[in-house]
Order: C-alpha cells, then sequence, then structure tokens
C-alpha cells in the first residue's frame, strides 16, 4: 500500500454585512509556475505551519491577506476528496468566521486580487478547487444557525436598533419577516438592553439597544432556545 504525502490546509469564508447585504471575499488566483488554477477564484487561506493549529492558521492568513481580524470562528468541515488538488493529495478544515464590515474596508482590499461578493451574486464558473462547494456548505449552515443562535449579532455594531437587525435577518434568510412579530419575537427574549435613541431620518427617534451575551450564556443553561 502507497502512502500519499498529503497537504494540509486551512481555507476560511468570511461574512461580512453592511447596507442589507451579506458579503463574501474571494481570491483572483495569480498564474505561477507550478499552481493549479490560474486565474480563478479561491477562499482566503493556506498550508499550516508546523507549530499552528487549524484556529491560528486561519487567523494568520486572514490578517496576512486581508489585514482582518475575526471574533468569531468556527469550524465548518473537511474536505479531502482525492482530486480536488491536481498536485498530490490535499486535506483542507474549512471554517466559517464572521465580521463587522464596512464601506471603507471593502474599498480598501477591492483590488484586483481580492473582491467582496454579494453571496446572491458569486461567480458562475472559474472557481479553484472545491471552493464553490465549500462556500455553498457555508451559506447553508449561516442559514440554518441564525435560526436559533445569534450568532448574526457578530455581523452588526455592537449598539443596532431593532430594524437594522430585522433587515440582517431578512438579508440571510432571504425573506421578508413580520415587522410587528419579529419586533415582539425579539422583545420576548428578554436579552436585549437599551443604550439610547437616535435619529434616523425623519420621524421620532430610534432605539438602540444592546445584546445581553451574559444572559444568554446563563438562560441557555437552564434550556433556553433562541428562535427566529
Amino acid at each position: 500500500m502507497k502512502i500519499s504525502e498529503f497537504i494540509v490546509s486551512v481555507d476560511t469564508v468570511v461574512f461580512g454585512y453592511t447596507d442589507g447585504v451579506i458579503y463574501t471575499p474571494l481570491y483572483r488566483r495569480t498564474p505561477k509556475k507550478g499552481e493549479p488554477f490560474p486565474d480563478s477564484w479561491s477562499l482566503p487561506g493556506g498550508p499550516i505551519q508546523a507549530e499552528e493549529t487549524f484556529e491560528e492558521a486561519c487567523k494568520r492568513k486572514l490578517v496576512e491577506d486581508l489585514d482582518l481580524r475575526i471574533e468569531y470562528l468556527e469550524q465548518l468541515y473537511t474536505f479531502g476528496s482525492p482530486d480536488r488538488d491536481p498536485r498530490r493529495r490535499s486535506i483542507s478544515v474549512s471554517y466559517l468566521a464572521l465580521i463587522r464590515l464596512n464601506l471603507t474596508q471593502m474599498k480598501r482590499d477591492g483590488t484586483e486580487k481580492i473582491h467582496w461578493f454579494p453571496i446572491g451574486d458569486l461567480p458562475n464558473s472559474g472557481w479553484a478547487f472545491d471552493h464553490e462547494s465549500v462556500l455553498e456548505m457555508a451559506i447553508k449552515r449561516l442559514k440554518a444557525k441564525v435560526s436559533y443562535e445569534p450568532i448574526g449579532l457578530n455581523l452588526l455594531d455592537e449598539e443596532f436598533s431593532i430594524p437594522q437587525l430585522q433587515s440582517l435577518y431578512e438579508s440571510i434568510l432571504e425573506r421578508k419577516l413580520d415587522r410587528r412579530n419579529f419586533a415582539k419575537k425579539i422583545h420576548s427574549f428578554k436579552l436585549l438592553v437599551p443604550t439610547v435613541k437616535l435619529a434616523v431620518g425623519r420621524g421620532r427617534p430610534t432605539q438602540f439597544f444592546k445584546f445581553d451575551m451574559n444572559q444568554y450564556r446563563l438562560l441557555i443553561k437552564d434550556g433556553f432556545i433562541f428562535e427566529i
């Protein structure tokens, strides 16, 4: 039996949110001798170093390549199809990361090499490795998980309004939510702490809130279910 030599790497699907749209960054691979998939779209990532954990490798590559420092990171899946890399057997541990994104960040990173795509308008072809499948799995995970865990708050500013929160959920779930029912459900959790009232357009000032994460952790120990 022949023992394979492996390439072990990490790939990270990063989701950011701004102006009612969920974005993810992709690389246009530079043609290099010996490198597969020239000019194809690729996720941020690369081989791990001997002294690193997988999580450390993810965070290092995101800082090196995108100058992104993320707080929310979870393992997605391990991809290891024998033919995923034409060079030799390759195993990639994929991750899902969430960031608070702003337009200034996108303009700074929006070079010919890096492009932020809305998740509803991704490239139809020209993908490297199996990264299209990795991204599809990450999108499904995000849509499923926001319905039962408040991970979506990692995409918003620390202080937010109920309409902003609803807009985020509608962007992720790709469906409209009833305004009154959504607000009633969110307030029923009793996990929002009022902060300030600010003028947003015309009309009465809008109430902003913070999410009480400490209270949430206490509640889930007693079987509380966060469900949208």
